[in-house]
């Protein structure tokens, strides 16, 4: 079988001189390395897939876990407590309490609508991790 490689490269310097610089030899793996090579690869990339399905973020499994999180009482929370809600800053924190003490406790968490810049979209987002207490009722949502 002959061989094809050229001997040397051709190389060109930035001053338009060209210099002769001989290939590197190629790295040949033999056929049982190659197979190796092969199934070791393809069983990482059951591995990870595997990991991926079984601890990945599912929804069954939030939905799951949605019941044991900790959840904030409108009612209750400080300014500080509430700015830890997705998509509720500071600012919002302050209008909820605002809110709160103008008009009173919230009944529902829909109340929650009635604070400017918070809309039905916000309310659902949010929903996981509010309660609202009522005095002398527990775990109402």
């Amino acid at each position: 079988m002959a061989d094809r490689r050229p001997e040397s490269t051709t190389v060109t310097t930035g001053d338009s001189r060209q210099a002769q610089r001989p290939m590197p030899e190629p790295v040949i793996m033999n056929a049982s390395l190659q197979r190796a090579v092969t199934w070791a690869s393809a069983l990482l990339i059951l591995a990870a897939g595997l990991y991926l399905f079984l601890l990945g973020d599912r929804p069954e499994a939030v939905g799951e876990t949605s019941s044991t999180m900790l959840q904030i009482d409108l009612n209750r929370a400080s300014e500080q407590e509430l700015a830890l809600l997705p998509q509720i800053g500071p600012k919002t924190a302050k209008q909820i309490i605002a809110d709160r003490n103008q008009n009173g406790h919230f009944v529902s968490l829909e109340d929650l609508a009635r604070v400017h810049g918070i809309g039905a979209k916000t309310v659902e987002t949010i929903r996981p991790y509010c309660i609202v207490e009522l005095a002398g009722q527990s775990g109402s949502r």
